[in-house]
């Protein structure tokens, strides 16, 4: 082979390397929103506390409430939400997600019972070997 060829043998290579690379990080976003939601429709304080970031900064914003800063305050708010409401299943439709090294952001539809819709937006950062949840809005 000329060494052209082996030039454009190489760059097809490394497209499908980045391809492949690309994917597997979207499929690890989508199993950390997977982990989200079942911890919010099951209530479950501790698997909610897996999928948030435990190295960097957290903020979370519940539909009609004021920003809450820090893990501690977070955390706390879902064990509040958890142990006052009833249980209800939440369905992410038309996810769309996009990654920066390491950050995902990504946006979804909120579906509801009844029929109700709530924009969200998720960020994540790559922590341990997963994606963590650093922002939900």
């Amino acid at each position: 082979k000329s060494r052209n060829d082996a030039d454009k043998d190489r760059r097809l290579e490394l497209k499908e390397a980045i391809k492949d690379a690309k994917n597997i990080a979207e499929f690890g976003v989508r199993r950390a929103q997977v982990r989200f939601y079942d911890a919010f429709s099951d209530g479950d304080v501790d698997s909610m506390d897996k999928v948030w970031s435990k190295e960097q900064a957290v903020r979370c914003i519940h539909p009609g409430m004021a920003s809450l800063e820090g893990r501690d305050r977070v955390m706390n708010s879902w064990a509040q939400i958890f142990g006052s409401s009833p249980k209800f299943t939440i369905k992410p439709a038309r996810v769309n997600i996009d990654i920066c090294g390491l950050t995902a952001i990504c946006s979804c539809i909120e579906e509801t019972p009844g029929g109700g819709q709530i924009e969200a937006l998720n960020v994540y950062h790559r922590e341990g070997g997963d994606w963590r949840m650093t922002l939900h809005m």
